[in-house]
């Protein structure tokens, strides 16, 4: 059976695009994507909050800060290196990308937010639910920049859990004291 010329092309045509796409290379994701209503601030603290550290580094690079954010690079990267080489523990890893973090959200320059209490019963009823996520959500619409820093311990560690690194003892662990964290910042 032969096929006709149109066809024919249009199958070859199909097949080299797929096996094009199956060549290129993977493309690196630290290029930031920047919105123009926020702040480079603001655009570096909800990427802490989403457990990016690496991108806010990089996105504030051209703040005046550039010195102390070398230093807070190459920390990142040594912590990253030695819990991928398993020079450390989870623990240690965790506690050094919790000061991180912290030191980075003190260089960064945000317009102040109002912050609004968020109702005891409320954060009490979502952590009973097993709800953290939005527990932290809900300080974090209400202004509380403490909320950003649990905010991506909390992711952490659930990627954490879910790649297996670490078990189920110590994710409960830390997610009590994250927990008791949340009811904490709302008492202040």
């Amino acid at each position: 059976m032969k096929l006709q010329p149109t066809l024919l092309g249009l199958i070859i045509l199909a097949l080299s695009c797929y096996s094009l796409e199956a060549q290129q290379p993977t493309i690196s994701t630290d290029y930031i994507v920047t919105d123009s209503i926020l702040t480079p601030g603001e655009q570096a603290l909800n990427l802490i909050g989403q457990n990016d550290t690496k991108k806010a580094i990089l996105l504030l690079q051209t703040s005046p800060y550039t010195e102390d954010l070398l230093l807070l690079q190459s920390r990142f990267e040594k912590n990253n290196r030695d819990y991928t080489n398993g020079t450390i523990e989870f623990e240690t890893w965790d506690i050094e990308q919790n000061r991180i973090n912290y030191s980075l959200l003190a260089l960064i320059p945000v317009r102040p937010k109002q912050t609004g209490k968020v109702a005891s019963s409320d954060l009490e009823r979502l952590i009973k639910d097993s709800d953290t996520q939005g527990a932290l959500k809900l300080l974090i619409d209400a202004g509380s920049t403490d909320a950003i820093l649990l905010q991506a311990r909390y992711l952490r560690v659930m990627k954490q859990r879910m790649q297996g690194t670490i078990d189920n003892q110590t994710f409960y662990r830390i997610n009590a004291r994250i927990n008791f964290a949340i009811l904490e910042l709302n008492q202040d």
